[in-house]
């Protein structure tokens, strides 16, 4: 076995302990302790990409954008905790961290296309569809649920388009390919974010009167479901390195 692959393995072992301890420490303290160890739950992820895409001879392109989406998903986590040191730029690192996950799967996004090269149809009906479902999810499912985005409208449809159309490339990229392990994976990986998302929207955007952008009083069980879903979406695509 290579020291690449020793290290991912070892990288994706201490994850899951961190991720387990960071779900048991998170619903019951938000502060340092916290803060830290989702930090470290997400540096493990990127870690273990790095390794795992080293080990398997990952092709560049593939490489660096896989990669790069970790890396703006480790980024997003920082941001999206830091309002509850700063309480008063609460909005400002809720937009940043609405860009960086956005980015991060326009990331992967693009390594699942330059990766495989489908034919403009594999391309163009995710992305339509991606569209469609983004805006009946925004302008009419998500105001049925309770949620409020006030002045986020757009950037909330932009990530929940690049949510569906990640969705959606594991689905082309799958059928194109013959579902090569790699990119069912990948897809799953898309439909655990969207769990993990649902829940989120409902922490940052659930109604109450008076209040501004960010996190709300909510149910320990959509912290929970947040928390226990995103990290094993970001070690599946990790694992996708290792897979290519």
């Amino acid at each position: 076995m290579a020291p690449a692959e020793v290290l991912f393995y070892i990288a994706l072992g201490l994850g899951v302990g961190c991720v387990t301890a960071y779900n048991f420490i998170r619903i019951r303290r938000l502060g340092w302790i916290g803060f830290f160890s989702k930090i470290l739950s997400s540096l493990l992820f990127l870690l273990a990409g790095i390794f795992a895409g080293a080990a398997a001879g990952a092709p560049g392109g593939f490489y660096a954008s896989m990669v790069g989406g970790l890396a703006m998903g480790f980024v997003g986590d920082i941001v999206l905790d830091l309002p509850y040191f700063v309480p008063k730029y609460r909005s400002v690192f809720l937009v940043g961290g609405i860009i960086c996950f956005s980015a991060g799967h326009v990331l992967y996004c693009f390594a699942a296309f330059l990766t495989t090269e489908p034919d403009l149809l594999g391309v163009f009906v995710p992305i339509a569809v991606a569209f469609v479902l983004s805006v009946v999810v925004v302008c009419y499912v998500a105001p049925a649920m309770g949620l409020d985005f006030k002045r986020l409208d757009f950037a909330v449809l932009g990530y929940v388009f690049l949510l569906f159309l990640m969705i959606g490339a594991g689905v082309s990229v799958s059928i194109a390919t013959g579902f090569e392990l790699v990119w069912p994976v990948f897809f799953m990986a898309g439909l655990i974010f969207a769990v993990s998302d649902a829940a989120r929207g409902r922490i940052f955007f659930g109604r109450r009167e008076g209040r501004d952008l960010g996190y709300t009083p909510t149910p320990r069980l959509f912290y929970l479901i947040n928390h226990a879903a995103y990290h094993p979406a970001q070690y599946l695509l990790a694992i996708c390195l290792l897979l290519i």
